[in-house]
């Protein structure tokens, strides 16, 4: 004799739930990654590319520079989206020039070494 398997009702349901539950819960994480570990691999890029730009000596620990620096960069994008909340509170036309007249604040300013990458 053959044994059988069979999944009820309850089962399935279950099953729907732990597994919205867990992709719930991997997303979230996968969100809160990569606004902070994101972000600063994103400023240490930013720091490389300048260092290119400016001919000077190129290492790869540049790339991870923007842990050193995320609480500065973090301050400025806090002011950046609420200038531009507050831009697009005027109308919709002037939120998108303040869009992209805010859009290289962080590059700006290592730029200008209002924010210093050594």
């Amino acid at each position: 004799m053959g044994s059988s398997f069979s999944i009820d009702d309850n089962d399935a349901k279950r099953g729907f739930y732990i597994h919205q539950f867990l992709a719930t819960d991997i997303s979230s994480l996968l969100r809160v990654l990569d606004f902070t570990v994101g972000r600063a691999i994103s400023l240490g890029m930013s720091i490389f590319a300048l260092s290119i730009l400016r001919r000077q000596e190129i290492k790869f620990m540049l790339l991870f520079a923007g842990f050193e620096l995320y609480n500065t960069a973090f301050l400025a994008r806090i002011t950046v989206s609420i200038s531009l909340f507050l831009w697009t509170w005027l109308l919709i036309i002037p939120g998108m020039f303040a869009t992209i007249s805010y859009s290289m604040t962080i590059v700006l300013g290592l730029d200008m070494g209002r924010i210093s990458s050594t």
